[in-house]
Parts: C-alpha cells; sequence; structure tokens
C-alpha cells in the first residue's frame, strides 16, 4: 500500500507563535479543549527517494542489532547504545556521542530504562505513555543538553554543531498498528511551531522527568 490516511492531532494556530509554555504531566489534568484532529495523508517512506537525515529530518536506515532481547534493559544499554551511538557517528561525521535513556512505548504505558540510575521503571498514561497521536517534535534549538549531560557527569563537547537523534524501531515481528509516523520537515515552518515545557514524562529515572524538555506542539499546515 503506497499511502493511507489517518487523523492528526494539532494544536490550534492561534496557539502558536507566543512564549513558551509550561507543561507538567505531575499535576492534575487541566481541562483545556483539544486541539483540532486533521485528516492527513501518509505515504510509505520507503518509496521515495528524496528523503535523507540532513534534507527531510528522518532517514530510514537498516540497522540490524545483535540485541536479542530489548526488554533485557541491562543488555540494551551495553549492546544497542554502542550501535546506535556507531550509527550516529557514520550518519553525522560527530566525534562524540552520548546515550543515556531509552525507551519502550506500549498500548497503555511506556517502561523508561538507563535514565539516572540505570533501571528500568513503568509508568503510565499519566506519565505521557502509551502510543502519542499528537504532532510534536521532541526537541528545540533550546534545548538545554548542558542540563542533560551533567545528570550524567558529562559536559557538551566542543563542536562546531550538535546534532539530536532518536533512534525508533519495533521490536515484534510486524508493526500490526500505530506505527512511527514522521513529517518532512522541508514542510514546517516557525508560524506552526509553539514550544512546550514538558515535566514529568516517562518514570522518574528518566533523564528529563525532572529537569523538564523543550519540545514543540505544532499546528496543522
Amino acid at each position: 500500500m503506497n499511502q493511507v490516511t489517518a487523523k492528526l492531532q494539532f494544536i490550534p494556530g492561534h496557539q502558536t507563535g507566543g512564549p513558551p509554555t509550561d507543561f507538567d504531566l505531575r499535576l492534575p489534568a487541566s481541562d483545556g479543549q483539544p486541539g483540532p484532529q486533521v485528516e492527513v495523508e501518509i505515504r510509505d517512506a520507503r518509496r521515495h527517494a528524496d528523503l535523507g537525515l540532513h534534507k527531510s529530518g528522518f532517514e530510514l536506515i537498516h540497522a540490524p542489532s545483535t540485541v536479542v532481547d530489548f526488554y533485557d534493559h541491562e543488555h540494551v544499554m551495553e549492546i544497542y547504545y554502542e550501535e546506535c551511538r556507531a550509527l550516529a557517528k557514520t550518519l553525522t561525521g560527530a566525534h562524540t556521542t552520548f546515550t543515556f535513556d531509552h525507551i519502550i512505548r506500549e498500548p497503555d504505558g511506556q517502561l523508561s530504562a538507563g535514565g539516572t540510575d540505570g533501571s528500568q521503571r513503568r509508568s503510565g498514561r499519566e506519565a505521557g505513555g502509551g502510543y502519542i497521536n499528537s504532532v510534536h517534535m521532541d526537541y528545540t534549538d533550546r534545548t538545554r543538553w548542558d542540563r542533560y549531560l551533567a545528570l550524567h557527569g558529562q559536559v557538551v563537547p566542543d563542536a562546531e554543531h550538535v546534532f539530536a537523534l532518536n533512534f525508533w524501531r519495533p521490536i515484534s515481528a510486524s508493526v500490526d498498528d500505530n506505527p512511527l509516523a514522521v513529517c518532512d520537515a522541508r514542510t514546517v515552518g516557525a508560524p506552526e511551531l509553539q514550544e512546550v515545557n514538558v515535566f514529568g514524562y516517562g518514570a522518574s529515572n528518566y533523564s528529563w522527568h525532572d529537569i523538564g524538555i523543550e519540545t514543540f506542539s505544532v499546528a496543522a499546515s
């Protein structure tokens, strides 16, 4: 199948363009109205050649892993983190790489692992778990990597460019529902973005849980 349509959650256009706002998942949920659901055409990225990390902001990579059990978080931290760091160097030419957290997303929750104490903990929808259907960006150009690395005794290296990469892969034989969808960065402009600082995401061992993470919510365009 070349393409499907699906309803995705956006924020209203009038909510963009202002100063950053804070959203704390540890506080009682607000009664704010959700943004509009918009029918969006979703295409099979494997069939499009004009894509790539430095063009569209994402790239499809064939990268078999030697990890046998992705629920064994210690094995993932030992093996998969190094695989991701090696892949990041190949994709970006980076001379220094860091990986400290990973998340396994499930229908009604998620497992946060690694992080500030090397453990694996489960959290529910109240902490942002489950499959996320709202259109968003995980980082912004103001994301404070110095705070994140400081939690792990590291500092941002002296470099001309700093890249922030997320690596996603299915850990089942096939993805039957809730597949990952990504947006071509060339089709999104600053007027469609609103910066939101999210606190309390994931379990308490997730590095961004207490210090917060700068994200972008997106309006339809």
